[in-house]
C-alpha cells in the first residue's frame, strides 16, 4: 500500500453520521448501513478531512497505542472494504 494517498470522498448515495464515536455508513440506494469501530472512524474521517494514509496511521498508532504494521494492515483494509461495497471513492 502506498502511503501517498488519492483523496477519499464518500458515494454519491452514502450518508455519515458519527454515533456515539462510531461512524454509520448508510448506502441509500440500497438501504444497507455499515458502523466503524473507533479505530475505523478515526480513519476514514480523517481520510475525509484530506489526510495522506500516513498521517492517519500517525494519528491511529498516537490514539490507539497499536504498532504503525497493525495501523497498516487494518487501513488497507477497511479502504478494500468500502471501496468494494461502493461507499468511498478514491
Amino acid at each position: 500500500m502506498s502511503m501517498n494517498s488519492p483523496t477519499v470522498h464518500l458515494g454519491d448515495n452514502v450518508v455519515a453520521q458519527v454515533l456515539d464515536g462510531q461512524m454509520v455508513l448508510l448506502d441509500t440506494s440500497g438501504g444497507h448501513y455499515f458502523e466503524l469501530n473507533a479505530s475505523g472512524t478515526v480513519m476514514l474521517e480523517q481520510l475525509l478531512a484530506g489526510a495522506s494514509h500516513a498521517e492517519v496511521a500517525a494519528a491511529v498508532e498516537r490514539k490507539f497505542l497499536v504498532t504503525s504494521e497493525r495501523v497498516k494492515a487494518d487501513l488497507e483494509a477497511l479502504l478494500l472494504t468500502l471501496r468494494e461495497a461502493g461507499l468511498i471513492k478514491g
